[in-house]
């Protein structure tokens, strides 16, 4: 099965209400598609192997939990798919964290407001630090 990915300017029933606020509140309704995915094949794997989509073209927004003390905080990597995230080394570091892990689902999708399947850095709460693979930022998409 092909995805079939389409402008969000008129699709924004595609994502979560914050997400969609924040395309609008940033100007990105000409910048950003969307596509229509199964959330039970939200898995990597799955995912690549049900919509026929390379995996080197592809990306996951991984969140974490962070601890310095009595401090806790949340952070979000944008990682290509080909890639394991270094949580316990890079990641913690990073942040400045004694300790990181990924975050609990449950969790995750309270913060974010967003959708199992569906959590994207555009919409992420504004304390919460991004970081991106440099990878990323080669790819077209």
């Amino acid at each position: 099965m092909k995805l079939n990915i389409i402008p969000i300017k008129n699709n924004f029933d595609l994502v979560s209400t914050v997400v969609a606020e924040a395309i609008r509140r940033y100007a990105l309704e000409d910048e950003v598609s969307v596509t229509e995915i199964d959330p039970s094949l939200a898995d990597t794997e799955s995912f690549f192997e049900q919509y026929e989509w390379p995996p080197e073209h592809g990306a996951n927004c991984v969140v974490v939990e962070a601890k310095r003390g009595d401090k806790r905080w949340m952070a979000a990597c944008l990682v290509l798919a080909t890639t394991r995230v270094d949580i316990n080394n890079v990641v913690r570091r990073h942040l400045g964290a004694r300790k990181a892990t990924m975050a609990k689902m449950n969790k995750t999708l309270e913060e974010t407001s967003m959708e199992y399947g569906g959590v994207t850095p555009i919409g992420l709460p504004d304390d919460w630090p991004l970081l991106v693979d440099s990878k990323i930022l080669k790819l077209e998409q």
